[in-house]
């Protein structure tokens, strides 16, 4: 782009769009970066000696016509095509590299590019080789220096010459590395991470060492991996989850108790330091695992309570074979759900026994069919109730301990004849004796039909 163009750019065009954009909110709309020292923002190309430094700043623009220097930019934001021929130790600070040709620069804000600049690198003679003069001492910067495993930094060596000059000898030094395994150096000083770990480097040349570089190689976190991936927990129970930080050379290490827990809707769940999740309500949310600036979040449900015991009263239940008042019983079925509700589900559970003396009905009533013992249960979503243990007794048995015979008399152990004439007026087939023991009227009468034995009985 010719001078003249840019020229004319920057006095009609850029005006008129700053112009238009004004009228809406003010936003971000172009970026321009040129030298510091620069008067002017037509630069498009500078030379620069390597090793030597270069400030650039960056201008934005604003739709409400409005530009001021961009001094929020972050490292990251400044951009080079090669590093080896010049890189930014700062936000806006170039530094020229050791290897010579061109590389070119820019500026990213808000996804705006900014213009770019071309810089050529160029490599002169040292003052050694144009006075003689004698290097006093080698100064390697940055120190000390932290790198990231599989990434570079560059290294600058500066020689101190004995008559106050110096110059920058990177690719004239020879460089060592005290630990190769955990970073090396290239001939042109480009420092490269290998293994995490610590090591010493310096630069040496004509007899003289440099100062000595503590480089520190480490890895950094990418993502948090949260395990299990899909979480699913029961109303009342609790949940553990795992957080794993994986890191840019690909390495894991679990960081479960070091993450902040952080749920999207407090009501669904709970978080303990440690990740334990604890369901409190039914529902769908998002928990989200965080730590030094990375973040994750997956989706968690929180299904309905389940049973988890049920109980059947009442537990001991003792029946009168025959058609009396104590032929039957209801029984009733109460559910323990995991989050500590209860619940009747007589009606809706599924009731058994297998003694064939005892019948149940759907509804949990047992009737008594044959003298004997019987187990009663319930279940519901595959949880076995507590049974109730069932006897069943003839008129005979002493089960029979206090009878009403509903005239307001009552008889203890010996049926009435009232009472067996309900059952079956058939069962009294004859007098055998006469107890005038027993207030009058009183007989004895001798029961048939499987009641065998002597019975008293007071008739009205």
């Amino acid at each position: 782009m010719s001078t003249f163009f840019k020229y004319f750019f920057s006095l009609i065009f850029l005006p008129l769009i700053i112009f238009i954009n004004g009228c809406g909110t003010s936003d971000l709309i172009l970026i321009k970066i040129s030298p510091s020292t620069s008067t002017s923002f037509d630069v498009s190309g500078l030379n620069l000696v390597a090793g030597n430094k270069q400030s650039f700043q960056a201008t934005g623009y604003y739709s409400d016509g409005s530009s001021n220097i961009l001094t929020d930019l972050t490292i990251s934001d400044w951009s080079t095509s090669d590093e080896e021929k010049g890189y930014f130790d700062a936000p806006g600070e170039f530094i020229a590299g050791n290897t010579p040709g061109t590389v070119t620069i820019a500026a990213t804000k808000d996804g705006i590019t900014s213009n770019t600049i071309d810089i050529t690198i160029e490599i002169v003679a040292t003052p050694l080789a144009i006075t003689g003069s004698t290097i006093n001492t080698i100064n390697v910067t940055p120190s000390p220096v932290t790198i990231v495993k599989d990434e570079s930094i560059q290294l600058v060596a500066t020689a101190n010459y004995i008559d106050g000059t110096s110059a920058v000898i990177t690719n004239d030094v020879s460089w060592l590395s005290n630990d190769r395994n955990t970073a090396d150096v290239t001939p042109s000083g480009l420092l490269s991470g290998i293994n995490t770990g610590t090591t010493t480097l310096t630069a040496s040349l004509d007899g003289i060492t440099s100062n000595t570089v503590d480089a520190t190689v480490i890895t950094v976190m990418t993502n948090i991996l949260i395990e299990p991936s899909k979480i699913s927990v029961v109303k009342g129970l609790n949940q553990q989850l795992t957080a794993t930080a994986v890191f840019n050379d690909g390495t894991q290490s679990p960081i479960t108790n070091s993450v902040t827990w952080v749920s999207n809707n407090t009501n669904n769940a709970s978080f303990s330091e440690m990740g334990l999740l604890n369901g409190l309500e039914e529902g769908t949310a998002t928990l989200t695992a965080q730590m030094d600036n990375i973040s994750t979040t997956v989706e968690f449900t929180v299904t309905p309570a389940e049973i988890t015991q049920i109980e059947v009263t009442p537990n001991e239940v003792t029946l009168v074979k025959g058609k009396t008042e104590r032929n039957a019983q209801q029984l009733i079925a109460i559910a323990t759900y995991t989050d500590d509700s209860r619940l009747d589900i007589t009606n809706s559970a599924t009731w058994l026994s297998l003694d064939p003396s005892l019948t149940v009905s759907m509804t949990g009533e047992i009737t008594a069919s044959d003298i004997g013992t019987a187990t009663v249960i319930a279940s519901e979503d595959g949880i076995d109730s507590t049974q109730a243990d069932i006897t069943i007794c003839s008129l005979a048995d002493t089960c029979i301990d206090i009878f009403d015979a509903g005239n307001g008399t009552l008889f203890t152990s010996s049926p009435s004849k009232i009472y067996v004439d309900n059952i079956n007026p058939n069962l009294a087939s004859s007098v055998t004796t006469i107890d005038s023991s027993l207030p009058p009227p009183a007989i004895g009468i001798r029961l048939d039909d499987g009641l065998d034995g002597d019975y008293s009985v007071c008739a009205p």
